[in-house]
């Protein structure tokens, strides 16, 4: 139904708009997105309520609030009783922010996107002195997987 299958995800099995059309093309009134990357997608949830398709899964809220790791955080800081790892999650992303804030938590200590799943882009940067490298490859494999860094 998608097609012949290009090898990047982005044009297969992530490609919203091409999803749409096979479910169109097969008259499902119901999507189940499975257990990886469409499960978190609340763009997807969004896209198929508007084409009338009932995504069988989380409300597009739930999905919106989870699917970005610092936001989910954000929300378990404010539960109580939650315990949580230490980690840095504020805007500002940028490289000497991130370092800083690695160096006041201490090493080892793990870089995960705050988009996606599945352990795309996930590192371990065992010290300042590899943190650069493993925030640089963590950032390129998230923005292939999930044209987020």
């Amino acid at each position: 139904l998608l097609g012949d299958a290009p090898s990047a995800p982005q044009e297969t099995y992530l490609n919203i708009p091409r999803l749409l059309g096979a479910i169109e093309r097969s008259n499902a009134t119901h999507v189940h997105p499975g257990y990886g990357f469409l499960s978190e997608s609340a763009s997807f949830a969004t896209a198929l309520e508007r084409s009338g398709v009932t995504f069988v899964g989380p409300p597009v809220a739930a999905l919106e609030a989870m699917g970005d790791k610092s936001s989910s955080k954000r929300i378990m800081e404010a539960a109580q009783g939650v315990p949580l790892v230490p980690g840095y999650h504020g805007k500002d992303q940028n490289d000497d922010t991130l370092l800083a804030a690695a160096t006041e938590m201490g090493f080892p200590v793990m870089i995960k996107p705050s988009m996606g799943g599945g352990g795309k882009g996930m590192k371990i940067s065992q010290s300042r002195d590899d943190f650069l490298q493993q925030l640089t490859t963590a950032r390129r494999e998230a923005a292939s997987a999930f044209n987020d860094d």
